[in-house]
Formats: structure tokens, sequence, C-alpha cells
């Protein structure tokens, strides 16, 4: 009885060591790999903005505005100051007009602003040209013209604002660009829209972004996380007030006046999550390399894998 034991002890350690010696062991390279993607996170409140954090200023005469995010001057992924991660647009704000106001006449130079009204209403003149401002509407103003906003609603005017600016070889619209969600199809997380039905594309007068599109979460789902690379600025804001983002394992509250940057490290994962019984909606947006040249199939495909 003893021999049989002291044999299968010796049988289970020669096994054991076989083991050691033939193994394969990961080279250096493969375990900074494994290193870089159980590092610790980004000081992800460092990519969110929300605007009663933020000490507001007067622009346009009238309109008070909060930037949640601004341009990024050192490291994007290690940035100085809260909120100035951007590194393709310039700046993404939110901001009102109060009941009565209108804002100064105005001619942009070297940027051009992408408006987006939450709530509220309000009329946009440019060039002689009157449109209505209400939920759900998009405007770009391009430089060069001249415009004013005023509201003329029972109640505050609310609006989201993204400046892009102006590249060297890009040719700005001669006239803003004014186009309703309501009359596009509904982008989902479940079922994204093709970009013939995004809000604003590149065809639309984008000089920076390739895309902004709203996106309506489905109750109790999510988007799967996921990671971008350096060469991709993806921009989220909030329409809804009752959902929650995921920046690598942490989770916050994304109410309605705030705006997040994904880090863009290959590592870092992120994810939008409506838990609620009912829709929710977020703005997306997102400066990509993609090729003017690749056929539109090929690009819907490209921009659809990376929301």
């Amino acid at each position: 009885m003893l021999n049989k034991l002291t044999m299968g002890v010796l049988l289970a350690c020669i096994l054991i060591i076989g083991y050691a010696i033939t193994r394969e062991v990961p080279s250096k390279s493969e375990q900074e790999i494994v290193h870089i993607q159980r590092g610790s996170d980004p000081e992800i409140d460092k990519f969110i903005g929300y605007w009663d954090e933020t000490e507001s200023q007067v622009m346009y005469g009238t309109l008070e505005v909060w930037d949640l995010l601004t341009k990024c001057y050192d490291n994007p992924l290690h940035p100085s100051v809260k909120g100035a991660v951007l590194t393709a647009i310039n700046a993404c704000s939110y901001a009102k007009l109060d009941i009565n106001k209108e804002t100064t006449p105005t001619t942009l130079v070297d940027r051009q602003l992408i408006l987006y009204v939450i709530s509220g209403i309000g009329t946009i003149t440019s060039n002689g040209e009157n449109a209505e401002l209400r939920s759900g509407i998009g405007v770009i103003i391009p430089p060069g013209i001249r415009f004013t906003m005023s509201n003329n609603g029972p109640g505050e005017l609310y609006l989201y604002i993204v400046e892009e600016p102006i590249p060297r070889d890009f040719k700005p619209r001669s006239n803003m660009v004014v186009k309703d969600e309501n009359n596009l199809p509904v982008s989902t997380n479940i079922n994204r829209s093709d970009s013939d039905g995004w809000l604003f594309s590149r065809n639309d007068g984008l000089s920076t972004l390739v895309a902004m599109n709203p996106v309506t979460y489905i109750p109790r789902s999510l988007i799967p996380p996921h990671i971008h690379d350096k060469e991709t600025e993806e921009v989220w804001f909030a329409i809804s007030g009752d959902i929650f983002i995921q920046i690598g394992r942490q989770r916050r509250k994304f109410p309605i006046g705030s705006a997040y940057k994904v880090p863009s490290d290959g590592r870092t994962p992120h994810s939008n999550i409506n838990a609620t019984q009912s829709p929710q909606k977020l703005m997306w947006m997102m400066k990509v390399p993609v090729q003017e040249t690749a056929p539109a199939e090929q690009k819907r495909r490209s921009m659809n894998g990376l929301i």
C-alpha cells in the first residue's frame, strides 16, 4: 500500500516538473502587452464635463455658455486641466438664451459652429433667412456669414454648441444648414441608421467631424464596451437625463448639460447604459480617418462599426 502511494506522489511530481520545463513562456513583449491591458484607468473625470461644475461666460452679447470640453494643449490622455481633452474639434459647450433675448449680430472667422437645440423655442437668422429653433433642430453656421439667435418662446432656450476649426484645404458653405432630426430615421443603439440618415455628415458641411447624429437607447440596454485608438476622437453629449456612462471600470451619471470624450488610448473601453424602462437619447459625434475616395458603402460600414 505504501509503495503504491509513494509511486503516485513521484509520478505527480514528474508531471509537474515536466510541465514547468516544457510550457511556453510569454516573451517580454507579450508580458508588456498584458501589463498595458491590465493597467490602471485614466482619470476619467477629466474626460467628462458638467455644466454645473463650470464657470459660465457670456458670448454673442446675451448667450450664457458653459464650456464642457475644450482644446487640449498638452497630453490628451493625461490632461492638466479638467475637460481639456479635445484634439480635433475646438470645444463642446452648453448654452442658454433667456426669454426675449437676442444675440448680437456675429460673423465667425476661422471656425464654425454646430448648434443642437434641447428645449425652448427661438429663431435663427442669417443672410435674410429665418429658421425655427426648437427641440431636435441642428444648425451649422459656417464662417463668413452674419447670424443672430433670438428667444421668442415662453421659457429659456437651451442648446449645445460644438465649435469646429477650419482646415486649410476646407471650403466652407456660404449659408447656414438647418436640419430637423424629427424628419430623419431614428437611430438606436440596436439599429443604427445609415449615414444618409444622419443629422450631419461631411456632405452637410462639417469641417472636421465626419458625423454627428442622435442615438436613442432602448430601455434596459447598452452598447458593448469597446475601445478607440489614437486616430479617433469620439464625443457624446446628453439629450435625455437618465443614463449612465462607463469608462474603463468606472461608471458615472450623465445628465443633460454633460459631455464626455472617449479616451483614445487603444485600451480603455467605454459604454453608454440605459438602465431605465424608457428610451434615453445621446448625441454622438466622431472624427476618424476616412479616405474621401472610399466607396459610399465602404464608408458606411466603416462608420457603423465605430459607434
